[in-house]
């Protein structure tokens, strides 16, 4: 594992997040290690109707909203990343955001991941499922758990 060659940290752009992204930048730069930093979508089930849509089958609403957080992941990095790291920035889209995440990791065989966990108890964390909590128990590399200071 040490020293780390390649560190995921996915985003949801929430200030927790920024905490998790904020160590992965501090730990690839001690490493001179690649950072990659993922966000997951969830796939498109409708269209509003105002939408004009390019593509028959309606994928077109589903590429503009990963081309618009794509911007939002590449300004994030420019604004909060070292210059001299090496960056790598993808949008995946699924319904099961721990499930694409561990399978970026595997494919990018990534030493360490670096997560933030919201710290959702009881009915919430019930009704939204927790995508740390299986990202933690199924990963094949390390995991860094950044939590929510309550």
């Amino acid at each position: 594992m040490f020293p780390l060659k390649k560190i995921l940290c996915p985003t949801d752009f929430s200030e927790l997040s920024y905490k998790a992204f904020e160590a992965a930048n501090q730990l690839a730069m001690y490493f001179s290690a690649e950072l990659s930093v993922v966000h997951v979508a969830p796939r498109v089930r409708f269209m509003p109707p105002s939408t004009a849509v390019p593509k028959e089958d309606g994928s077109g609403y589903q590429d503009q909203s990963v081309a618009l957080l794509k911007r939002s992941l590449d300004e994030m990095i420019n604004q909060k990343i070292s210059r001299d790291l090496r960056v790598r920035s993808t949008v995946l889209t699924g319904d099961d955001a721990a499930e694409q995440i561990l399978k970026q990791a595997d494919e990018e065989q990534v030493d360490l991941i670096v997560i933030a966990s919201h710290g959702m108890t009881g009915w919430k964390r019930f009704m939204l499922g927790s995508v740390t909590e299986k990202v933690l128990k199924t990963a094949s590399c390390a995991v860094l758990l950044i939590q929510s200071s309550k």
